[in-house]
């Protein structure tokens, strides 16, 4: 009898498509198998996709502290990542409020993203809020 591990899985919500090929690279470095790209976190794109990890992009630009909590409702154990243009410390506290387990700033390197995405999944271990510059 052999055991296969389950497949990890990424949702990226981005609207600018000229990102989506960089933070699919990030997720495929941090061992994501099965990554999927949209422009809303909608319910149905959350039960389509069912992801572990949801890495929302800096071009989300429609109401994201709204996404996050949304997000966190309907996928409890999932693992989120916001990147946001700005460093706000406000902005980052309420994102963290509302559910997000990282908020990177614009100065954050990509071994910053990484660890993001590849650190342990929400519920196993949970992830405190870095400060990235």
């Amino acid at each position: 009898m052999s055991f296969t591990t389950p497949r990890r899985r990424a949702l990226i919500v981005e609207r600018q498509s000229a990102l989506v090929p960089f933070l699919r690279d990030a997720l495929a470095r941090a061992g994501y198998e099965a990554v999927t790209a949209a422009r809303s976190a909608s319910e149905s794109t959350l039960r389509r996709s069912l992801p572990d990890t949801i890495l929302l992009g800096p071009g989300i630009t429609s109401r994201p502290l709204d996404a996050i909590r949304r997000i966190r409702q309907a996928r409890p154990d999932a693992r989120i990542v916001a990147i946001a243009y700005r460093d706000d410390p406000v902005w980052n506290a309420l994102a963290v409020a509302l559910g997000a387990d990282d908020v990177l700033g614009p100065s954050a390197e990509m071994a910053t993203l990484e660890r993001s995405l590849g650190g342990p999944i929400r519920g196993v271990a949970k992830a405190r809020l870095r400060r990235t510059s």
